[in-house]
């Protein structure tokens, strides 16, 4: 089981911005919508096929009325989320795992590609399995299938891995949880190469969601510098980094 991709909540794209002015690759041809006026957009590392989801929301008011029920259950407005993988489908994995799973109440379902046009026949989309019972607090923690596009032997989001971030930051390192979040399901973690940590002396973060903190990686720590015109504001595990704070729902991101 592997990470996909994490995604925080925010109300425009200052984030985003600031990433870009960092010299990550911010292609906003690629942004995603979905229902709840929710628009997407990544940051992708290619060593580990993993990508940065900033969720902005666009109208809160429609987003509540689309998933109120979703709020109640993470307990915040604006909460983070993290999307697992399986090699197999999720039919597969939840026919194996089933017992785990139903504790958290579970919930299989189909969003085609193009969602706005035609929702209603099963067309080549996602496939969800989500929780109605939080697996981690103020976080939603769910697997997401990547189904394959018409016409193509792979799905957008694999094409568009080639692209490397000009600031040679191209990794996604590990995710700092909170110490108290250790359940059955993150147990199953056995990522390539992402390193989940629960707890560290360097992060103390106070984040209202488990994840306190992304820590990315660049080839070269002093090409980032140069490529981003920043300085080093931070130290992690003894070494030189870079970090960008962002509010309590949101995780900070450190590069190193």
């Amino acid at each position: 089981m592997r990470i996909d991709h994490i995604f925080s909540m925010v109300f425009d794209d200052k984030d985003y911005d600031h990433m870009e002015d960092l010299g990550f690759l911010c292609d906003r041809t690629m942004n995603v919508e979905h229902p709840g006026k929710k628009f997407c957009s990544f940051i992708y590392f290619t060593n580990n096929r993993t990508y940065l989801e900033f969720v902005k929301l666009a109208d809160v008011g429609e987003f509540n009325a689309e998933f109120s029920e979703e709020v109640e259950t993470h307990g915040l407005q604006r909460y983070n989320g993290i999307s697992l993988q399986r090699k197999e489908s999720l039919k597969e994995f939840y026919s194996k795992n089933g017992e785990l799973l139903d504790e958290y109440l579970p919930n299989y379902f189909h969003r085609n590609y193009n969602w706005k046009e035609n929702n209603d026949d099963h067309l080549p989309g996602w496939n969800f399995l989500m929780f109605k019972r939080p697996i981690a607090k103020h976080t939603r923690v769910w697997f997401t299938e990547y189904e394959k596009r018409p016409n193509s032997s792979s799905s957008t989001k694999k094409k568009k891995e080639i692209e490397r971030n000009p600031n040679s930051v191209n990794t996604f390192h590990s995710v700092i949880v909170d110490k108290s979040s250790r359940n059955a399901i993150l147990e199953l973690l056995d990522d390539d190469g992402i390193i989940v940590r629960y707890g560290h002396p360097d992060i103390n973060f106070n984040k209202l969601g488990v994840v306190q903190a992304i820590v990315l990686k660049a080839d070269s720590f002093l090409a980032f510098l140069e490529a981003s015109g920043a300085e080093s504001n931070y130290s992690f595990d003894g070494d030189l980094a870079y970090r960008i704070e962002r509010d309590e729902y949101c995780f900070d991101i450190i590069i190193i």
